[in-house]
């Protein structure tokens, strides 16, 4: 199994940016295969990397990847963070 990929530590130094950008393939309709998972939020509100999702929701984050492509949605649960990456890869697949 494809470990996350490490999230970019930002410079912080003005204040953490508001989410990260989804990183899509070219052709976003080719089939594809991703990894799903949730990120590990710090006091809720901000990834490893020290970016900023917002603050109170009970919806945890969660990533979708592969070489060169992430991405980011708030989901409430798996099957629903799958529905939603849909949206952007309407024929994506998921490992697990």
């Amino acid at each position: 199994m494809k470990s996350a990929p490490k999230l970019e530590k930002l410079d912080c130094s003005r204040g953490s940016p508001m989410g990260r950008p989804n990183i899509l393939p070219q052709d976003t309709t080719a089939p594809i295969k991703l990894q799903l998972r949730k990120l590990q939020l710090v006091d809720g509100d901000y990834d490893k990397g020290g970016c900023y999702w917002g603050g109170n929701s009970s919806r945890p984050m969660y990533m979708a990847y592969d070489d060169g492509i992430q991405v980011f949605v708030r989901a409430q649960n798996r099957n629903h963070a799958k529905y939603l990456v849909h949206y952007y890869l309407p024929n994506a697949r998921f490992f697990n």
